[in-house]
């Protein structure tokens, strides 16, 4: 069973891996984890620690995809295409978005240090039955 695992705590671990790559990050007022922030970083920053970071937080991103998908927006590409870039089938269902965050890539060999100073968010029971508020099954 995972634990739960505050906002806040995860906030301050992407900003602390921003800062221990060692480069300078300007939020612009923005939360760590804003995607197009991170996706900046993974691409000029520092592609490696940015790929694990995706990675780590990819049950959310295959999530968003669903959603955006299920609602037939356009901006579901641009998140289909990037969980591709991570390598792996992409979840169809919120169950299999629970077993991929349950059971996360092994594919990140060498970020130990990453990987573990980093919390992973908690993945709540309802994500595999879609009840979440606001869910519109």
């Amino acid at each position: 069973m995972a634990t739960r695992v505050e906002r806040g705590e995860v906030l301050a671990a992407v900003k602390q891996t921003y800062r221990d790559s060692g480069l300078v990050v300007d939020l612009n007022g923005e939360l760590p984890d804003y995607l197009p922030m991170v996706l900046e970083f993974a691409a000029n920053g520092a592609p490696a620690v940015g790929v694990a970071l995706l990675n780590t937080y990819r049950a959310s991103l295959e999530l968003l995809r669903l959603g955006l998908e299920g609602n037939g927006l356009p901006q579901a590409g641009v998140l289909a295409a990037l969980c591709d870039t991570l390598g792996g089938p992409s979840p169809r269902t919120r169950a299999e978005v629970q077993h991929l965050h349950d059971n996360p890539p092994s594919e990140l060999v060498g970020l130990d240090g990453f990987l573990t100073s980093t919390p992973s968010p908690a993945c709540p029971a309802s994500m595999a039955t879609g009840t979440e508020q606001g869910d519109r099954r």
